[in-house]
């Protein structure tokens, strides 16, 4: 019963995910060809892993689909809202940083162990020389406008 009713939990994550990354992408059409890039990119991979999910729910209903770990919800989660937001933002708030932010985001979701405050701010800092870095490089080298 209960792998049922997590299969069932699989495939309503799967369906948010390919429903977010479609709307993520429906909102990229107000950016520039190449300020898009990222974005639907994100929302592709976010598709295609929900995609796999079901996929794999439907070839093999009876087979776990992660052996012998639990799948922390609650982070992956947050890591979707996180690249939603991300993707949706830059337009309102610039590009550096809400990239920034993400960056660091990302760096707290996904550490299984608590930080120390010199982790703190060593991927803080990591993360904004990092975006300002990839920023130089679109707008100064590519010419690519960002917001």
């Amino acid at each position: 019963m209960t792998r049922i009713v997590n299969q069932w939990r699989q495939a309503l994550v799967a369906v948010l995910s390919i429903g977010l990354g479609a709307f993520a992408i429906s909102q990229t059409n107000s950016m520039s060809e190449l300020g898009r890039v990222f974005p639907t990119t994100a929302s592709l991979i976010a598709i295609s892993a929900g995609l796999g999910v079901l996929v794999q729910i439907i070839l093999r209903p009876s087979a776990d689909t992660v052996a012998n770990e639990k799948i922390d919800h609650f982070r992956a989660g947050l890591f979707a809202a996180t690249m939603l937001v991300w993707a949706l933002s830059p337009d309102r708030f610039g590009f550096v940083p809400t990239s920034s932010m993400a960056v660091f985001a990302v760096a707290v979701i996904t550490r299984r162990e608590p930080m120390s405050k010199t982790s703190i701010l060593v991927h803080a800092a990591a993360g904004v020389v990092l975006v300002l870095g990839f920023s130089l490089l679109l707008s100064e080298v590519l010419n690519v406008r960002l917001p």
